[in-house]
């Protein structure tokens, strides 16, 4: 399906204008999910090398991550 002009517009108006700063200036937060210790720490591992990504929460099961991200209020949420 192909995107119109008001299709843009109404994305924009969408966005949490309030998070656009906090990413054009800072390091991007990652909440990280996954029942597998091995991988959240492997994934981790390799966000970490990144100088401008924050893994600020991980979590095994839905019910921590819904409760982590809520408090933690992440850029981005990464399952696998």
């Amino acid at each position: 399906m192909r995107q119109g002009v008001g299709d843009s517009e109404r994305l924009e108006a969408h966005l949490n204008c309030a998070t656009i700063p906090k990413l054009m200036s800072g390091r991007i937060s990652v909440f990280l999910a996954d029942d597998n210790l091995i991988v959240r720490e492997g994934v981790r591992a390799l966000l970490e090398l990144e100088s401008d990504i924050s893994v600020v929460a991980a979590a095994a099961d839905y019910d921590e991550l819904v409760e982590g991200a809520v408090a933690a209020e992440p850029h981005v949420v990464v399952t696998a």
